[in-house]
């Protein structure tokens, strides 16, 4: 049985004086083949975001999360690509 983690990013978070005082660590994945789920946290505090996003189409897709604040957001994104 093999648990397949599409995405871990780990981004430095800055304090006033630009110095480096934490950082925020995403673990995502696709649950279903349209169907993309992460799990965000920042390591100082435990607070965690959650979300799930759903493609559409090739340049379009709704997003769902829960913030560190347990406030619910809903997007809805277009991307355009100029070449």
């Amino acid at each position: 049985h093999t648990f397949g983690v599409e995405v871990v990013d780990v981004t430095p978070t800055y304090n006033d004086r630009n110095n480096i005082s934490g950082a925020t660590v995403t673990v995502g994945l696709y649950t279903l083949p349209n169907v993309y789920t992460y799990v965000s946290s920042l390591s100082l505090d435990g607070r965690a975001e959650y979300g799930a996003e759903y493609r559409l189409g090739r340049h379009i897709y709704t997003a769902v999360s829960l913030d560190r604040d347990k406030l619910w957001r809903l997007a809805l994104n277009l991307k355009w690509e100029f070449r």
